[in-house]
This record gives C-alpha cells, sequence and structure tokens, in this order.
C-alpha cells in the first residue's frame, strides 16, 4: 500500500460480538467491543461485567469509544411507532429466528415473541421522549457512547424512515446534547 494510516499503529478495529466467548474475543483482539442490538438490556448489562473482566485479565483499558446499534424507529407518539414499524420489524426478526440467528441468544431468549415483548429492552421504538430516555439509559447502563441506528428495513416507505431521521435530528439529538 502507498497510503498508511494516520493513527498509529492502525485504525481502530470494533469487534462486533453477541455470545459471551466472542465477546471476550472482542475485549482481547479489538479496540472496542461493538455491542449487538438483538439481546435485552440485562443481557448486555451482564456481558459488559464480561467485557470488563476480559479487558482486565488483557491489561487492556477500558476504551475510550464504546459502539452500540440498536434498531431504532421514532415516530410523533409511541403507538403510532409500534404501529408504523412493526411489519418491517417484525418481518426482519422472523427471518432472523428462521436462519437460526437466535441461537446466539442467552437460554430461554428467542425471536419468536409477540412484537411488543420483542421490542421491550431490546429495540428503542416510539416518541421523541421515549427515544431520549432509551439512549439515556443505554449510554448510563452500559457506558455506550456512539449509537448506530438502524431506521430503515426491508419494504419500509421512504417517508417514514425521513421522518424518524428528521425527528432524531430535530428533537432527540439537541435534547441528548444539552443533557451533558
Amino acid at each position: 500500500m502507498m497510503l498508511r494510516p494516520v493513527q498509529r499503529p492502525h485504525p481502530p478495529i470494533w469487534f462486533a460480538a453477541n455470545n459471551d466467548a466472542a465477546v471476550v474475543r472482542a475485549a482481547r483482539l479489538g479496540s472496542a467491543w461493538v455491542i449487538n442490538p438483538h439481546a435485552k438490556l440485562a443481557v448486555l448489562e451482564r456481558q459488559m461485567d464480561v467485557y470488563r473482566k476480559a479487558l482486565r485479565e488483557a491489561g487492556r483499558p477500558f476504551p475510550a469509544e464504546l459502539p452500540i446499534i440498536k434498531e431504532l424507529y421514532v415516530a410523533p407518539d409511541r403507538r403510532t411507532a409500534l404501529r408504523e414499524c412493526q411489519p418491517f420489524l417484525e418481518a426482519k426478526y422472523k427471518a432472523y429466528a428462521s436462519w437460526g440467528q437466535d441461537k446466539a441468544l442467552p437460554e430461554g431468549d428467542s425471536f419468536s415473541h409477540e412484537f411488543e415483548e420483542l421490542v421491550a429492552d431490546r429495540f428503542i421504538v416510539g416518541d421523541p421522549d421515549d427515544a431520549i430516555r432509551e439512549i439515556t439509559r443505554y449510554a448510563e447502563r452500559l457506558g455506550t457512547n456512539c449509537f448506530i441506528f438502524r431506521v430503515q428495513w426491508p419494504g419500509m416507505e421512504q417517508a417514514k424512515v425521513l421522518r424518524t431521521i428528521e425527528l432524531l435530528a430535530d428533537r432527540v439529538i439537541p435534547a441528548l446534547r444539552g443533557s451533558k
């Protein structure tokens, strides 16, 4: 390569991980663990303990950036948000279940739940205030400071996606900036 990275020794390398062994590997080898969007918050809190312990054992510091991926849908009110995103988000996770992707979840958890139970403590769906509350909750409980939002799913109308982005830009992000 003619162009060399500016960062030394290399750019940060983030490892995504779903199960405990992969979380330990992310701590040992990566610059940060990309926290998965599938597990419930209680599982992620337990895995954060696994991650911190693995970092200590590897003699590595807690990363300056800790990213999390979240499914996110924002509408003017919670009922509308749930109703509008349900067909798309539900279809996505039914497909994931048919592929066996939920086998990486802890015993007893799966993607085969009624929609509101699937969403609870797993995704961020609601009005702008719900989004602010949930983003803050994940930041406080896990220490995450980088959020990667998936706001569009197969078949979803572009106007709904753009409304979510606008609500994030107009209501959610300014409120989060003001809370620092």
